[in-house]
């Protein structure tokens, strides 16, 4: 996945060791990993349920 989003130019923040941990976590979780799949595809209309959901996952998360 970090890889897809390095080619699709969004590699700018992806080196941050918070934004790694954060994509990994989203994989672990089904909501978030269906949603980041659907906005990699295209799909921006889900773009705010996204952001609740990552906000979600860093704000629980156990690090």
């Amino acid at each position: 996945m970090i890889t897809s989003l390095q080619i699709g130019g969004h590699s700018d923040h992806l080196d941050a060791p918070a934004m790694r941990e954060l994509l990994e976590l989203a994989l672990t979780d089904q909501t978030a990993a269906g949603l980041l799949s659907r906005f990699l595809r295209g799909d921006r209309a889900i773009t705010g349920q996204l952001y609740e959901r990552m906000i979600l996952l860093r704000d629980h998360s156990p690090g």
